[in-house]
């Protein structure tokens, strides 16, 4: 990889960090509209390594490997993406519940179990069941937990994509430049 290719991997996730603060600073409660804008640059950001990355798959095999190392290579990506998403999930329920249980005085056992079967169903998109389950609390102050949960996910997600960008500069910029020439030939 190229030091161009490792700044503009570099350079990507920097783009998808800022708009994971952008997006962390939408009033999610009241918010339209003003969720698309902050989208674009996380999306920006996230796709500008995607094409680096295949290239680079390939690029280390030899050409009758090609096909292997690509699908090596999806394949992966997709149950990284997959073990992200669900990771994500867990800390935004886990975050949700943290916030529930604080707007709750009550702390017994059952009490307990529906403040996290509230969460669960929250993370989950379904605010009326979360809202049904904690009557006491009320469908605002949920909303209000939630997007609370929310945004303190996008900002862990930001500090982890900042670290990415970093660590993408510090071991990529070590590597040796490579002669494309070179590459093209040996294989």
């Amino acid at each position: 990889m190229t030091s161009a290719a490792a700044r503009q991997d570099q350079s990507g996730c920097l783009i998808a960090a800022a708009g994971l603060y952008w997006l962390s600073l939408v009033d999610f409660v009241t918010a339209g509209t003003a969720l698309v804008m902050p989208m674009l640059p996380i999306g920006i950001g996230a796709g500008m390594p995607w094409g680096l990355m295949d290239g680079l798959s390939v690029s280390v095999v030899p050409k009758e490997r090609a096909g292997m190392a690509s699908g090596i290579f999806s394949t992966t990506r997709v149950a990284g993406e997959g073990i992200a998403l669900a990771i994500a999930t867990a800390i935004l329920a886990a975050l949700a519940h943290i916030r529930i249980a604080g707007l709750v005085q009550d702390t017994s056992p059952e009490v307990h179990a529906r403040i996290a079967e509230a969460a669960q169903r929250m993370t989950t998109g379904d605010m009326a069941r979360a809202a049904h389950t904690l009557p006491e609390v009320g469908r605002h102050a949920l909303s209000t937990s939630y997007a609370d949960a929310f945004t303190s996910l996008l900002h862990v997600l930001m500090v982890i994509t900042m670290l990415a960008a970093f660590a993408t500069f510090a071991f990529l910029s070590k590597m040796p430049p490579q002669d494309d020439d070179t590459d093209a030939t040996r294989w």
